[in-house]
């Protein structure tokens, strides 16, 4: 994962907070998700959620869909979870209360069957992104 400065000309490995992202990057690189959904259903494929150190959520700076499906639609919905964070994390407290998130929802299209793909662009609170894209195998 990397970030821009806010400068936009230098990159770094998204550890200093004080980088943001001004831009998204035109990248061919993803990271690849492989899914399989049922047809005529409608699946969450991710959700995404990040937690600050008191317990209140961060929002993304970007969370979008890329490119829609050819084959079906992909929508991106909020909601609440509760995190789950290990026992040894500081932020592990925080698991008992929801916080908000937000999930990407794959639809294939009527009774299609076959492979489909769905690019999402996330820049995460600190200006991280990441590209991931989410191959879809339907089945019956």
């Amino acid at each position: 994962m990397t970030s821009l400065s806010a400068s936009g000309s230098g990159v770094s490995n998204g550890s200093a907070a004080t980088h943001r992202v001004v831009d998204i990057p035109q990248w061919n690189r993803y990271r690849l998700v492989d899914k399989i959904v049922t047809k005529n259903t409608d699946t969450m494929l991710n959700y995404w959620q990040a937690v600050a150190t008191d317990c209140s959520a961060e929002k993304f700076q970007v969370l979008r869909i890329a490119k829609d499906p050819q084959h079906g639609t992909a929508t991106l919905v909020d909601y609440s979870v509760n995190p789950s964070f290990p026992a040894g994390n500081p932020r592990s407290r925080c698991n008992v209360a929801p916080v908000s998130a937000t999930s990407l929802h794959y639809k294939p299209a009527t009774d299609f069957t076959g492979v489909d793909a769905v690019p999402v662009t996330v820049a995460g609170p600190r200006g991280t992104i990441m590209n991931a894209l989410f191959r879809i195998r339907v089945v019956d």
